[in-house]
């Protein structure tokens, strides 16, 4: 034996990524395999739709969403009958299948009610 050595074999420096692949292969081959059961994911809730509108004067947007995500659906134009300006904003919903409306209220820049807050509210 030479006198380099002194009595101890020099191996080659592992990465501990290495360390632990081999850990983890003499773990598993002594271990029975004990696998826990799989999860369940929790059933979904079905989120119905709502009709979002922001009533105007001269036209009322409309959206659709479900739970926070919202998308545009149309911009109805008012023919100054509002019986029929209902009726087109209901046709919506019905074609949606919205179950509730969520109508916006413009306020003014302090949080005042304006000229258009009150026709919103009619």
């Amino acid at each position: 034996m030479s006198s380099r050595y002194r009595g101890k074999r020099s191996q080659p420096m592992r990465s501990p990524f290495h360390l632990l692949v081999v850990m983890s292969t003499l773990a598993h081959s002594f271990a029975p395999a004990q696998h826990p059961p799989p999860r369940r994911a929790a059933p979904r809730r079905a989120v119905e739709p709502t009709l979002g509108v922001d009533f105007g004067l001269r036209r009322t947007g409309v959206c659709v969403g479900r739970g926070y995500a919202s998308r545009p659906l149309e911009v109805v134009e008012n023919c100054g009958n509002l019986t029929a300006h209902a009726a087109a904003i209901v046709a919506l919903a019905l074609r949606e299948g919205a179950t509730a409306f969520v109508v916006g209220l413009p306020l003014d820049r302090d949080g005042s009610e304006t000229e258009q807050s009150g026709a919103g509210q009619e």
